[in-house]
């Protein structure tokens, strides 16, 4: 039997990111034939071990190996099987861990954007079996690629209740979204990046600046428009809680987690805190999928130039159709 190839993506940080390596693997798996294989049993994602991105979401037009399947047919062939990089040649089944990840003995031969290079046909594939991506460096990417992507069923129903109790259609609202995960005075921190840290406290630096903007860019962005209900999203209660009592426009979408912001996003934030709030990992990520959502149905999304989050929802929503509403 002839073997089988696969590109392993292991997972590290928030979705924004995360999703960006997703759509390069995407792009690299339809050039080479390579099944796609999904490792996010990192703390970021799930407690450790817990279920990986299949839990979560169908993979449509792709050659695809849920988790739990790729690992007992490694297992079972793991001594005919060859790997690159090397580093993973004994690790492939281990637990993404961020301190891992980011070690160079794990990058891909010539740097992680071979994978781009092999995508758009400027270089040959690997001859190895399996490949494995440690999702951190270069990326690229189409965003058309998202269509490939369908919320697993489970998701889709809990999308359809909420969208229906809310009363949300697509394209029938607006979107106003406050990142708190990478503003100091937010409780948030940009995660020791000192450039990205002065951008932000440079166009942002207090509060009542970032709601004002965000007010005023808002009011900008829909004028002359038919008038349309309008919706804030935020990672972190309090800071939606300011904008309802400094701004007093639209209405809160309802989150699980109320408690403190933890560096730079809700995914860093511990399962122990998660707990005391009745919430665990499966709910703040299926909570994230349904925001996700709700910005690829909105009319217009106000994003405030730093959450790729937002970013990745508006260029992504046009390639959503199994994501609406």
């Amino acid at each position: 039997m002839a073997k089988l190839r696969f590109v392993v993506v292991k997972g590290l940080n928030g979705w924004g990111d995360r999703l960006q390596c997703v759509l390069q693997a995407i792009r690299y798996a339809k050039t080479t034939g390579r099944h796609l294989v999904f490792d996010w049993r990192d703390e970021d994602w799930a407690i450790p071990g817990g279920p990986s991105l299949d839990h979560y979401v169908d993979f449509h037009g792709l050659r695809h190996f849920r988790l739990a399947e790729f690992l007992d047919y490694f297992a079972a062939y793991e001594d005919s099987l060859t790997v690159t990089p090397e580093g993973w040649r004994h690790a492939v089944g281990k637990v993404p861990d961020r301190d891992f990840l980011y070690a160079p003995i794990y990058y891909i031969d010539g740097g992680q954007e071979q994978i781009d290079q092999i995508a758009t046909h400027k270089r040959t594939d690997f001859p190895h079996d399996v490949v494995v991506y440690s999702s951190v460096g270069y990326r690229g990417f189409r965003y058309g690629d998202f269509d490939h992507i369908h919320p697993a069923k489970w998701v889709q129903d809990g999308f359809t209740r909420f969208a229906a109790d809310v009363g949300l259609t697509h394209k029938g609202f607006d979107i106003v979204h406050l990142r708190g995960g990478s503003k100091k005075w937010a409780g948030g921190s940009a995660g020791g990046l000192k450039e990205l840290d002065k951008k932000i406290h440079g166009a942002f630096p207090t509060l009542d600046s970032y709601l004002s903007h965000m007010d005023a860019e808002y009011t900008k962005a829909v004028a002359g428009k038919p008038v349309l209900p309008m919706y804030v999203l935020s990672d972190s209660a309090w800071l939606a809680d300011q904008w309802k009592e400094q701004i007093g426009k639209g209405t809160p979408i309802s989150q699980g987690y109320a408690g403190p912001m933890f560096n730079t996003g809700i995914f860093q934030i511990p399962e122990a805190e998660l707990a005391k709030h009745g919430m665990s990992k499966v709910q703040i990520n299926y909570e994230m999928l349904r925001d996700f959502a709700i910005m690829m149905n909105a009319r217009h999304v106000l994003t405030d130039g730093v959450s790729l989050f937002s970013k990745m929802a508006n260029n992504c929503s046009g390639a959503a159709t199994a994501w609406h509403f």
